[in-house]
């Protein structure tokens, strides 16, 4: 393959693909009219310095990695022409937040909102209701199975024509995003 071999990000859907000229909106997947959300932010690939800052942030001693990685996130939110009226971090099921000592995403979550990103912050919102697979180990076809009907609205929340940042560590196939953006 001639060119640019490096994987980019569709930033519509966040899609991974061989090839710098993907990196646009409106990808193939792009054009699907279910999708619930309107874009995805990424700090890049996972690959090289920013792998191993994801790996060592999700450790019990990640904290201060996480918070630095989502004061660069924030950075990126910023440069961006969008207003959030609330943001939220993926949330992870109780007994994986217990052994991990946090829940990553609101870590990041807690770097945006000091950056000023978005109106309004609401960590609960979301609710992880079962326990998962780590969907770093399934196939793309698994991972969308694993996900499936695992998140609720916490509480009766007023998410009607809102424009809500939801945030999360890492983005591959995008089911995880996807589930949750259906429920918001």
């Amino acid at each position: 393959m001639h060119g640019d071999d490096r994987l980019c990000f569709c930033c519509g859907c966040g899609a991974r693909f061989k090839s710098a000229e993907a990196s646009v909106a409106n990808c193939y997947r792009c054009r699907d009219p279910e999708l619930p959300f309107a874009s995805v932010t990424c700090l890049g690939n996972y690959e090289s310095l920013l792998r191993e800052l994801v790996i060592r942030m999700k450790s019990q001693a990640g904290s201060a990695v996480a918070l630095q990685l989502g004061r660069w996130l924030a950075r990126e939110l910023n440069s961006q022409p969008r207003h959030y009226d609330l943001v939220t971090p993926m949330p992870i099921f109780w007994l994986r937040r217990l052994r991990r000592g946090h829940n990553v995403s609101s870590l990041l979550v807690e770097s945006i909102c000091a950056a000023g990103v978005a109106g309004q912050t609401d960590r609960s919102l979301l609710v992880a209701t079962r326990r998962t697979r780590k969907q770093g180990t399934l196939t793309t076809a698994q991972r969308f199975h694993n996900v499936k009907n695992c998140f609720a609205i916490s509480r009766q929340a007023d998410v009607e024509s809102k424009s809500i940042l939801l945030v999360d560590d890492v983005m591959t196939s995008g089911a995880t995003a996807l589930q949750a953006a259906r429920v918001l």
